[in-house]
C-alpha cells in the first residue's frame, strides 16, 4: 500500500472509529457493507478493507467472511465519555487556534467557492447531496463542507479539509436538519444571494467549532494534566513523501547560495551525511531534480546546479504531482495571503513588524523583487501567532520550491523585475507608513497575480514540451466530485 493510501484508510479508521466511540454506531451494529461504504466515500473497496481490517484489529468490528461487519466495542458509557473527554482535554489549545486561525485560512475558502458556483455547478452538487443523503454513512456536515470546496478542483485545500475534520471530530457533532438547512440555502439558484448563502454556512459551521470548543474547556476541566496534542497538516501524496521534501530542500539552497547555480553539488556521501539522508534517498531526489531541469549530471564531474526549464520532463509523474502541488499552493495562498498577511502585521510585535519592513525596503533597493514572497512567507510561517497559519504556510513554502525554475528563467528574461516593481514599491512604501491594510491588499494582489501567471507558464510549457505528451497537469474540472477523506 502505497503512503497516501495508508493515510486515507487512516483516514477512513478515524471517522469509523471515532463514531463507534461516540455511540454513534452501538455495540451489535451491522456496519454498510464494503461496496457501500467505498461508494459512500468515493474509495477503492481494497481500501476500506484495509481500514476494517484494521478496525477489526483493535477491537472495534468483527468481520465474517461473505457475512459483513458488526460492531463489537462494548466500553460503558463511563469509558466512553472518558475516552472523548480525554480527547478534547489533549486538543483544547490547538482547537481554540483552530477558531482563531479559521477567519484567515478557511473562510476565504469557503467564502470563494460559493462565488464561483454557477447554475449547473449547482446543480451537479445538488445531485451529490441528495444521493449521499440516501446512505446516511457520512454525516451531513462533511458531505456539506467537502461539496463546497470540490468546486476549487484544489486537491490540498481538500486535504487540509479532512485533517481538520479528523482533529476535531467534526462528524460525530453534525445534525442533519441542520445541514439540510443550510444546504438549501447553498443550493438555490439565486445570484443575488451569495452573501446571504455565504453567511448562513459560515455562521452554522461556526456554531458546531463553538460546540466543540464547550465541550474542550469541559474536558480541560476534568483532565487539566493532559499534554497538548497540536494540528498537524498531514498532505496525501501517491509517492514517498520523503523525496518531494528533501527535493524542495535543495531547491531552497539554490537561492540561498548554499549551492548557487553554475556550481556542482557536493558529492553523493558527503551531501547525503549533510542533509541526513541516505545515499540511496539523495540519488533518488536528484533524479527528480534532474527530471525538473534544476540539476544535470556529468560523469566524471559530479552534478550541476543550472535550472533549465527547457529540460523539464513534464510527462514524468513526479514532476507532474509536484508541479500541479506548486499551482495549487499559489492558488491557496491567492485568497488566503491577503488577510493572513493583515492579521500577522496588526498582532505582531513592532520589532517584528520594523524588521519585516527593513528586509522589503532593501530587497527593493537590490532591485531583488522576486524575493517578496518569500520574505514575506517566511515571515508568517515563522512569526504568525497562530499557529496552525504557521503550520500551513510553512507546508506550502514546499511547494513553492517546485516553481523555481521558472522563476530564474522569468529573471534570465528579464520579465519578473518589470511585472512586479511598481506595485512592490508601492507595497514597500505601506509597509513603510505602516498601512497594514494598504500592503495585504497589494500582496494579495501579487499573489493572485502569480497563480494566474502560473497557471499559464504551466500550460503553455506542457504543451511545448518535446518530453510531454502535450497534456495539461493542472487539474480540470470534471463532473465528478470526490468527497472522500
Amino acid at each position: 500500500m502505497q503512503v497516501s493510501d495508508k493515510l486515507i484508510c487512516g483516514s477512513v479508521y478515524d471517522y469509523l472509529s471515532t463514531r463507534i466511540m461516540a455511540g454513534l454506531l452501538s455495540d451489535g451494529e451491522k456496519l454498510p457493507s464494503i461496496l457501500e461504504l467505498s461508494g459512500a466515500f468515493h474509495l477503492a473497496p481494497e481500501t476500506i478493507r484495509a481500514a476494517l481490517l484494521i478496525l477489526a484489529e483493535d477491537g472495534y468490528i468483527r468481520m465474517e467472511a461473505k457475512q459483513g461487519s458488526w460492531v463489537t466495542y462494548q466500553a460503558d458509557r463511563a469509558a466512553r465519555e472518558e475516552a472523548v473527554a480525554r480527547y478534547y482535554a489533549q486538543r483544547c489549545d490547538g482547537i481554540q487556534d483552530l477558531r482563531r486561525s479559521a477567519p484567515y485560512l478557511l473562510e476565504p475558502l469557503l467564502t470563494h467557492a460559493l462565488r464561483e458556483m454557477d447554475d449547473s455547478c449547482r446543480t451537479r452538487l445538488r445531485e451529490n447531496w441528495e444521493a449521499g443523503r440516501k446512505d446516511q454513512i457520512i454525516s451531513p456536515a462533511i458531505r456539506l463542507c467537502a461539496l463546497l470546496l470540490s468546486v476549487l478542483n484544489n486537491s490540498l485545500i481538500l486535504n487540509l479539509f479532512w485533517e481538520v475534520d479528523r482533529y476535531l471530530r467534526f462528524s460525530c457533532l453534525s445534525v442533519s436538519d441542520a445541514y439540510d438547512a443550510v444546504a438549501s440555502a447553498m443550493f438555490q439558484n439565486d445570484r443575488d444571494n451569495e452573501a446571504g448563502r455565504s453567511d448562513k454556512v459560515l455562521y452554522d459551521a461556526g456554531g458546531t467549532i463553538r460546540q466543540i470548543i464547550g465541550i474542550c474547556h469541559e474536558a480541560r476541566g476534568r483532565y487539566p494534566a493532559e499534554e497538548q496534542v497540536p494540528f498537524h497538516w498531514t498532505i496525501y501524496r501517491q509517492r514517498r513523501q520523503l523525496c518531494y521534501t528533501l527535493a524542495a530542500r535543495i531547491i531552497r539552497k539554490i537561492p540561498a547560495g548554499v549551492y548557487p547555480i553554475g556550481s556542482y553539488l557536493p558529492p553523493l556521501p558527503k551531501m547525503a551525511e549533510e542533509l541526513d539522508v541516505s545515499v540511496r534517498t539523495l540519488r533518488r531526489t536528484l533524479s527528480i531534480l534532474s527530471s525538473l531541469g534544476v540539476t544535470r549530471s556529468f560523469h566524471g564531474k559530479g552534478t550541476l546546479v543550472c535550472m533549465e526549464v527547457e529540460d523539464i520532463e513534464f510527462s514524468r509523474p513526479e514532476i507532474k504531482e509536484g508541479l500541479r502541488y506548486y499551482w495549487e499552493s499559489l492558488q491557496f495562498l491567492s485568497l488566503t495571503a491577503g488577510p493572513v498577511s493583515l492579521h500577522m502585521l496588526r498582532t505582531m510585535p513592532e520589532a517584528d513588524s520594523d524588521s519585516l519592513t527593513a528586509q522589503f525596503n532593501e530587497m527593493c533597493e537590490r532591485d531583488r523583487c522576486h524575493r517578496c514572497f518569500d520574505i514575506v512567507l517566511d515571515f508568517i510561517a515563522e512569526r504568525c501567532p497562530l499557529a496552525m497559519v504557521r503550520e500551513c504556510y510553512g507546508a506550502l513554502q514546499e511547494f513553492l520550491a517546485w516553481g523555481y525554475p521558472f522563476t530564474v528563467h522569468r529573471l534570465r528574461n528579464h520579465s519578473l523585475q518589470s511585472e512586479y516593481a511598481q506595485t512592490i514599491g508601492q507595497a514597500a512604501d505601506c509597509l513603510t507608513r505602516r498601512d497594514w491594510e494598504g500592503f495585504s491588499g497589494k500582496f494579495g494582489a501579487l499573489m493572485a497575480r502569480e497563480a494566474r501567471l502560473a497557471e499559464m507558464i504551466l500550460t503553455d510549457y506542457c504543451k511545448q514540451s518535446p518530453s510531454g505528451d502535450g497534456e495539461n497537469i493542472l487539474p480540470e474540472i470534471t463532473d465528478t466530485i470526490e468527497v472522500h477523506p
